[in-house]
């Protein structure tokens, strides 16, 4: 698979789940309030809109995470805070996918089973 459509699907798939938390299903492309849960969202928009859908994606989930353990609050601290000084899409992606190691061990999603 293109590594651009691993990293669209990655960015898209962790905005969904996140405006999901809570609920008994995953979200539809396009389902947060500002329409930002999308792939062309990652490939087409400028860097601010992919930073702000990921930086409040990390905060829903860190307050779903509050049994996490010091270390680890505090790098998913540090992914919020690295997620808006990234420099480039790829930097944002390394951030999610080092987010989602953490937050798997304290979050599960309803309907993953």
């Amino acid at each position: 698979m293109n590594n651009s459509i691993d990293n669209n699907t990655t960015y898209e798939l962790f905005i969904r789940q996140a405006f999901s938390v809570g609920k008994n299903e995953m979200v539809g492309r396009w389902g947060d309030p500002a329409q930002l849960a999308n792939t062309d969202v990652f490939s087409d928009v400028g860097i601010e809109e992919v930073k702000t859908a990921v930086a409040y994606s990390i905060a829903i989930y860190r307050s779903y995470c509050e049994n996490a353990n010091s270390n680890d609050k505090e790098t998913m601290s540090n992914c919020l805070k690295n997620v808006i000084n990234a420099p480039d899409k790829k930097a944002i992606i390394n951030i999610i996918n080092k987010f989602e190691d953490i937050r798997k061990k304290y979050y599960k999603h309803n309907w993953i089973k």
